[in-house]
C-alpha cells in the first residue's frame, strides 16, 4: 500500500565538461516543496559566479552577477553579494526554491 502522506523523492543525472550533478526533488501532498541539487567539481575552489554557470542556474557572467547583486542568492545561510566568492566542497548554495550542494568530482 502506498502511503500518500509520505515524501515521494525523484531523481535524475547528468554530465558536463567540469563534473555531474543530480538531482533530487521532494515531493508531499502533491507540491513540490524543494529541489535539492547535488553538483561535482572537479576544480576547488571555485568562484560563486563559475559555479552557477556551472550548475545552469545562468546562462553568462553578467547573468549570474545581476542575481548575485540582487541578493537572490544565498551560501551557507547567509545572503551573499560577491560573484568571487569562493566556495569549499560542502557548500550549500539557495536560489529561488531550489539547493545546490558543491562536492568534490566522484572518482
Amino acid at each position: 500500500m502506498i502511503d500518500k502522506h509520505a515524501p515521494a523523492k525523484f531523481s535524475a543525472s547528468e554530465s558536463s565538461f567540469l563534473g555531474t550533478w543530480n538531482v533530487i526533488l521532494y515531493q508531499q501532498n502533491n507540491r513540490l516543496k524543494m529541489k535539492k541539487i547535488v553538483i561535482n567539481v572537479s576544480r576547488f575552489p571555485i568562484r560563486l559566479g563559475q559555479f552557477l554557470k556551472h550548475a545552469c542556474v545562468v546562462s553568462d557572467g553578467v547573468e549570474g552577477k545581476l542575481l548575485i547583486s540582487n541578493g537572490d542568492v544565498s551560501v551557507n545561510g547567509k545572503l551573499e553579494f560577491r560573484r568571487g566568492k569562493q566556495l569549499s566542497p560542502g557548500d550549500s548554495i539557495v536560489v529561488g526554491d531550489t539547493i545546490y550542494i558543491c562536492t568534490t568530482q566522484e572518482t
